[in-house]
């Protein structure tokens, strides 16, 4: 691929940004106190002295600003900080990662607010050995407690352990306790801040949250911040406003977008199963970067792949340190932080970094279609927030590029002027036949779309919560019978039932991403454009060499083993996925892989593009390599080698002949007869056995009812019938037979081989009858126009030259997975071997 990349212009739809609302409704029902205040961003677009302008800072509530990214949010708080600390309080940060206790150091002991270093307390340096060697500068948990400001985690402030250990250290519980005894006997007031909130939800577990209770009437204001809430933040605000009376200020910024502000957004789809390093497509992005001078940082939804990607002989590991310089590897278990000054490439910084400069090219690397199978999404794996918050850490007008395998679906979105972003792009080659979907849920509904999931739990446990609670009704025993409330249920599940639930929260970042660029939802940046990576390219008069060259090179493995004849090394390609997976599987999985890329024929000198719902013949190629690798079948054998001979030593070049109707249509019959059912077989499958089924039947008929034969003893066909040949009972079948057929075949759906498309639930029999007899004449006959003798007359008929007969076993199979699904394979000639040598003694040698 060249290094220049040439993007697709887009036409987004200008949308506005849906965003969580924090509603004064949302908490009234349950007995607090809550006001709301709405603001609006100055024309540079920001709002720090709007909200300032909202405050009380001596009101005891909890404040919830929900504003955002870009908008000035952290600005704002470092300023309210700065005056809770002149006026004498106690000032604590409570954030979920340790990147943004670095940010925070950073903006206090800055030029603007001018704060000493040995004012604040870092908690990492917290320790009871004032000589610990692995800490640098470390504090006892005493003299960290007389500090005024406090920078700690949500896990530290709640006595949280995190995964990995069963209690906090000491030294962290005795800091908390000094400080909280300490303001006690001073008198101090407390002001606790909670920077995104929405990271923090998951720690606040029942078990913790009473020790955000020690701090009792000291607190006496809570900040809660975020651009991007969830529902469940709503719970977690909920606790901490029992501190402050129950009473909650929400102060919310409109989402205005100011062009002169975003970023460019471009979207790379790379439709290969998996990322690597080394890939051609995955080195040319950073090639295309480099050539425009752009300081890269790179965010990997995978600590391996960042890993793979910074390694320094890689290709673009090798590539980006000579223009940068040694790369700076920020993963998951080290201690390495983002350094503005460097190339970063990692997975630690989707929040609490801010990448500054207007020669920035960001790239962001969503899961791959392996990691969606897997459901391994690394970074992403909390939902569409950690996306929104990542793309945020641009601070500047410059550049992001965001690398993500093509949406399975386009969402359903048409907006209140009927303008729809689907029609938009399913006008456009690549994306031409997407299937769109009303898969859109708003944000603002996700609490019902929680409470369905939880009635259902609820339900299913039905009559044993009441006698769960009546076991332990009057008794001593100290276990809990209760079950959850909703509230506690969206606390600690509600994320999860959303971002593996719905692809617009998150199940599927592809998908999402698409809706929310294409649709203007990203404050801080605009689609500019997007380009597919991947291309595959054949030549007309071998594209069945291709396709096969192709499957050995995503499906096969390279080996030698020894031939029984004379013992010499033979080389073969053999596939152990091919070996053990069913016709549909392997068909299905060798037709997805192909169309990850972008397909080209070559003809005539020219390029054309291939898309799976205008080249109906491709598509039957596909079949006939599958047939040919699964299945040992002689006719196939002599229809697509050049050179066949059974038992010969070699089969010739592979043809471009076509895969017909009557190839795909004969193998569904034999098929509907098989009984090897798997237990798995879907109400479609079996639905769509039974009409082949039926078709069949009337196939096996066919001759005897309409081909007719003359004085000479020539075949031929009648130019009309009666109806009454078929009985009404049968054409009801045949019309249900081929309805089924025409919606649970993907092979007719698509229009890959020709069918009875015109036969629909209102045809007449008289229609059916003569649609039926010329579908069977044209497909599985070969017919001239030649006279026959009628009645001593002679007459111009269709004629039977041929009749298509090819062998019944051995016949691809598409319709369902059978109960032993790798009796299948039988070894087919093209996908066992590169080079035959069978022998007339070995006929069936098998590898």
């Amino acid at each position: 691929m060249p290094t220049a990349i040439k993007f697709q212009d887009v036409e987004i739809v200008k949308s506005p940004v849906i965003f969580k609302k924090i509603n004064v409704e949302d908490f009234e029902a349950f007995g607090y106190q809550a006001r709301i205040s709405k603001i609006i961003p100055t024309e540079e677009g920001y709002i720090s002295e709007q909200v300032k302008a909202q405050l009380d800072y001596t009101e005891k509530n909890t404040v919830v600003l929900n504003a955002g990214v870009g908008q000035g949010k952290t600005h704002t708080i470092l300023d309210i900080a700065k005056w809770y600390y002149d006026t004498g309080y106690i000032v604590i940060f409570a954030v979920p990662y340790k990147s943004l206790i670095d940010q925070y150091f950073g903006d206090l002991t800055g030029e603007e607010r001018n704060i000493l270093p040995d004012e604040i307390v870092d908690y990492r340096k917290i320790s009871e050995n004032p000589n610990e060697a692995n800490i640098a500068d470390p504090i006892i948990p005493l003299n960290a407690s007389l500090r005024p400001i406090h920078l700690i985690t949500v896990n530290c402030l709640l006595g949280n352990p995190g995964e990995d250990f069963i209690m906090q250290s000491e030294a962290k519980l005795h800091y908390l306790d000094f400080l909280i005894e300490r303001c006690k006997v001073e008198n101090k007031k407390v002001v606790l801040i909670f920077d995104e909130i929405h990271d923090s939800f998951h720690l606040f577990k029942e078990r913790f949250i009473f020790h955000l209770y020690k701090w009792g009437n000291l607190l006496n204001k809570i900040y809660c911040i975020s651009a991007t809430y969830n529902e469940a933040s709503k719970t977690a605000i909920k606790y901490l406003a029992l501190t402050t009376d129950k009473k909650i200020q929400i102060i919310e910024s409109s989402r205005d977008k100011f062009e002169f502000k975003q970023s460019e957004l471009f979207i790379l789809l790379y439709n290969k199963y998996h990322y690597k390093a080394d890939d051609d497509d995955l080195v040319s992005i950073f090639k295309h970067l480099i050539s425009l001078d752009k300081k890269i940082n790179v965010l990997s939804y995978s600590k391996t792949l960042a890993e793979e990607i910074a390694k320094p002989e890689g290709e673009i590991g090798k590539l980006l340190n000579e223009k940068f310089g040694e790369i700076n590897l920020c993963v998951g278990n080290s201690d390495v932080i983002f350094d503005p000054r460097k190339c970063n490439i990692g997975t630690t910084f989707t929040t609490g970094i801010n990448i500054r400069g207007n020669d920035s090219a960001f790239v962001v690397i969503l899961p791959s279609k392996l990691a969606y199978e897997q459901k391994r999404l690394g970074v992403f794996s909390r939902g569409i927030n950690t996306l929104i918050q990542s793309l945020a850490r641009i601070r500047d007008k410059s550049e992001i590029y965001i690398i993500t395998p093509s949406p399975d679906y386009l969402i359903n979105y048409p907006t209140q002027d009927g303008d729809n972003y689907v029609t938009k792009l399913l006008n456009t080659d690549f994306f031409f036949g997407l299937e769109s979907k009303d898969k859109y849920y708003d944000i603002n509904n996700q609490r019902e779309l929680i409470n369905e999931f939880y009635l259902k739990l609820r339900e299913n446990a039905g009559e044993g919560i009441a006698i769960g609670e009546s076991l332990i009704e009057g008794t001593n025993s100290h276990l809990s019978q209760q079950f959850p409330s909703l509230d506690d249920y969206i606390l600690n599940d509600g994320e999860k039932v959303l971002y593996k639930t719905y692809d617009i929260c998150g199940k599927d970042f592809s998908i999402y991403t698409f809706w929310a660029a294409f649709n203007d939802q990203f404050i801080n940046c605009r689609l500019k454009g997007y380009v597919v990576l991947n291309e595959l390219v054949f030549k007309d008069g071998e594209i069945m060499r291709g396709l096969r060259q192709f499957a050995y090179e995503k499906l096969f493995d390279y080996t030698s083993v020894q031939t029984i004849e004379d013992k010499s090394l033979q080389k073969h390609y053999i596939s152990e996925y091919f070996q053990l997976k069913s016709d549909k599987e392997c068909y299905q999985t060798f037709k997805n892989i192909l169309f990850n890329n972008s397909i080209y024929v070559i003809k005539n000198n020219i390029k054309n593009q291939i898309f799976i719902r205008r080249n109906p013949s491709f598509l039957r190629n596909v079949i006939a390599i599958v047939q040919l690798i699964k299945k040992d079948n002689e006719y196939y054998k002599k229809k697509y080698y050049s050179a066949y001979e059974k038992y010969g030593s070699s089969l010739g070049e592979l043809v471009d002949t076509d895969y017909e109707a009557k190839d795909y249509l004969f193998a569904c019959f034999i098929n509907s007869e098989r009984t090897d059912f798997s237990s798995d077989i879907t109400p479609e499958e079996t639905e769509l056995l039974k009409s082949y089924g039926v078709l069949y039947q009337f196939f096996k008929s066919f001759k005897e009812r309409f081909v007719l034969q003359d004085a000479n003893g020539v075949k031929y066909f009648e130019s009309t019938y009666e109806q009454d040949i078929i009985s009404d009972e049968e054409f009801s079948k045949l019309k249900q037979a081929i309805l089924i057929i025409q919606q649970n075949d993907e092979v007719i759906k698509l229009k890959i081989v020709s069918f009875l498309q015109s036969i629909t639930a209102i045809t007449s029999n008289t229609s059916i009858l003569n649609s039926i007899v010329r579908f069977y004449k044209n497909t599985f006959f070969t017919t001239v126009i030649r006279r026959v003798v009628i009645n001593t007359s002679e007459n111009r008929r269709d004629v039977i030259d041929a009749e298509f007969s090819p062998p019944k076993e051995q016949l691809i199979n598409l319709l369902f997975t059978p109960e032993f699904y790798w009796l299948e394979d039988n070894h087919g000639i093209d996908g066992t071997v590169i080079d035959i040598t069978y022998s007339p003694n070995h006929p069936d040698l098998d590898i």
